[in-house]
């Protein structure tokens, strides 16, 4: 299955890129889509958008506006997003109530950016305008003396964005009248973009959300939780693969990279994860597998003189699936994430080391073929001691998959 996510550049009146605006589909083909929950698409576009395209890369870390409801403003769900990367967009349709100014008044407080979608010069927004930075004006919805009475009273004092134009003569006529930004299909229509959907598996989305649901995030349980599934697993290292934790050298570990995200970017950042609730129908085989795998190495490797390789060992186990998991090239996945060179090679079947000939062995005894002898690695156990281990990972498998 695929998940879509369109993106319409806004400019300024130099045609430089200021911002995207990020809007939600549910096909390929559409170039507009009637949407009914305006929940639902502002939540699938915010998770998907961070999780499966990444918000930097689709926007080339320029701002990405995105509408919320009054709901969505109410809860305070535009602060799981970082402030600097989004533009708060409010739907016309936002009541301007008392507790929905002291929201707003909160978000500008913490540094968001706040736009007033669809304004028509409507005075039931005077009371949200001081907290408004960006006025988008409808050039379909509005007409001239509109447009310029608008102009002319908020034009000193806020950013007038021109959407909807279509046309070179409404784009000269918005900018003689003081408007900075434009956007419509005169500069460029909506494009919408596909990606595979990457599902976590059904317990670890039951097992996050009960965790995610406390007062008091156990940050030792969310480390322990990730671990046992390949598609967060990954997720984590690729996020820590970005500018903005990355520092040229590889995670270790899980742990490592929970505590450089910090237990407050963790907990956005596992909601913008998990808010997508589309684990319900998902079979977790793969991912039971995976995560075997995944502890088997870590077992075996431990009785080696590598045993400072643990985390690695565990690694090369859960991703010796990924490509099967998320249905994607497996070279293209492991590009995206900062694991050491030898359990990538090691993957990839381009090399030969430790972690390849661990994961030989343990696809063989997965099989029951006995061509490789772990003594051969360095990892002196008995032929008992391996299936005693390998017995303690399957339970511990079956525990932690069990019903949630």
């Amino acid at each position: 299955m695929y998940t879509f996510l369109a993106r319409q550049p806004i400019f300024d009146n130099k045609y430089n890129v200021y911002g995207y605006e990020l809007l939600y589909r549910d096909a390929e083909r559409l170039s507009t889509v009637n949407v009914t929950d305006g929940n639902y698409a502002t939540k699938r576009v915010l998770s998907d958008a961070i999780t499966l395209f990444g918000l930097g890369t689709l926007t080339n870390s320029k701002p990405a506006f995105v509408n919320f409801t009054e709901e969505l403003i109410l809860e305070e769900f535009p602060m799981l997003v970082d402030s600097k990367d989004i533009v708060i967009e409010l739907l016309e349709d936002v009541n301007i109530t008392p507790a929905v100014i002291e929201k707003v008044a909160k978000l500008k407080e913490n540094g968001y950016t706040i736009a007033l979608d669809d304004y028509l010069g409507d005075s039931n927004f005077d009371e949200i305008l001081p907290y408004v930075d960006i006025l988008k004006v409808d050039f379909m919805l509005t007409d001239r003396v509109t447009q310029e009475n608008i102009a002319k009273k908020l034009g000193n004092t806020l950013i007038l964005l021109a959407e909807k134009v279509e046309t070179n003569e409404e784009y000269e006529w918005a900018k003689s009248i003081g408007y900075k930004l434009f956007q419509g299909y005169f500069f460029s229509r909506p494009v919408t973009y596909k990606k595979k959907k990457q599902q976590i598996s059904c317990a670890t989305f039951g097992m996050l959300m009960t965790e995610l649901d406390k007062d008091d995030v156990d940050f030792t349980k969310c480390c322990n939780i990730i671990r046992t599934d390949t598609v967060l697993t990954y997720k984590i290292l690729q996020k820590m693969s970005t500018i903005e934790y990355y520092r040229c050298h590889t995670i270790d570990k899980v742990e490592t990279a929970v505590t450089l995200m910090g237990i407050s970017n963790l907990r956005r950042w596992l909601l913008l994860v998990v808010v997508r609730n589309n684990n319900k129908t998902c079979s977790d085989e793969l991912a039971r597998l995976a995560f075997l795998r995944g502890l088997f190495a870590e077992k075996l490797i431990k009785k080696s003189s590598k045993s400072n390789g643990t985390e690695s060992a565990f690694f090369m186990g859960m991703f010796s699936l990924i490509d099967k998991i998320f249905g994607e090239n497996k070279e293209e996945l492991l590009k995206n994430i900062a694991i050491s060179d030898e359990v990538r090679t090691a993957l990839l079947g381009k090399s030969e080391n430790i972690y390849s000939h661990l994961l030989d062995f343990i696809i063989d005894y997965e099989n029951q073929i006995n061509k490789i002898s772990l003594k051969d690695l360095g990892i002196n156990v008995s032929d008992d001691e391996v299936l005693r281990i390998y017995v303690d990972c399957v339970a511990k498998v079956d525990a932690t998959f069990k019903d949630v």
